[in-house]
């Protein structure tokens, strides 16, 4: 289960923030599941832990994320780190991506993830997509999720920006993160979407907790 490591509203600029650390993993579905609302019956395979902090403004969410360590055994370049946006559901969905961006629709709403870097910094293994499920969601008979997919570098902080609005929703300024540790702390200087920036001081995540031996793997790491 994930641990939370806080949540709070603050600042001048109203901004929710909130994290917590888990440790991921994949799961091999047994051939007959009991659906009763708990997840998959299976069995477990540890991938490492990985830390998220959100930013959450308006229609916006800054998510920071970090694989702070791998399972014993497991090799950084045999993996993907995936992190999905807001899903969309509906009688039908679109989708559309670049490069570093992925975006949903189902005419009405639209969902949109994107990496917050100039494209020549955005590792050139990044690969950004969209996914439907069909009646996989309780609003609408197929649901879209955008995800990009990175490498994984324990250690490093990766940035994205997902936005949840009304399809048609003029565009606006490039977004910006620059984050540093010290003194205990994750700081978030932020410019956002709309211009407004904002900076904010987060407690810093803890070290990284101790990982089993789980064998190699080769699917995403899913946030």
């Amino acid at each position: 289960m994930p641990a939370l490591l806080g949540a709070e509203c603050r600042d001048a600029v109203p901004v929710a923030a909130g994290g917590s650390t888990w440790q991921a993993h994949w799961v091999t579905p047994e051939e007959r599941q009991q659906r009763h609302g708990s997840g998959l019956a299976g069995t477990i395979e540890t991938a490492g832990q990985i830390t998220v902090v959100s930013l959450v403004r308006g229609p916006w969410e800054f998510r920071l994320v970090r694989v702070d360590g791998l399972a014993a055994g497991l090799d950084p370049a045999g993996l993907r780190l995936r992190i999905g946006g807001w899903a969309i559901s509906g009688d039908t969905t679109v989708g559309s991506v670049d490069r570093t961006s992925a975006e949903v629709s189902d005419g009405t709403r639209f969902s949109r993830l994107a990496a917050v870097a100039d494209d020549a910094a955005v590792p050139s293994e990044a690969v950004a997509g969209w996914t439907n499920r069909t009646d996989a969601s309780p609003l609408g008979p197929v649901a879209a999720v955008p995800y990009l997919e990175l490498p994984v570098v324990p250690g490093q902080w990766t940035a994205v920006l997902g936005e949840l609005s009304a399809a048609g929703a003029a565009a606006m300024t490039c977004p910006a993160a620059e984050l540093s540790c010290g003194d205990g702390a994750l700081t978030a200087t932020l410019r956002w979407p709309d211009g407004a920036a904002t900076k904010s001081r987060l407690t810093r995540p803890p070290d990284s907790l101790p990982v089993v031996n789980s064998g190699p793997a080769t699917d995403p790491m899913q946030v």
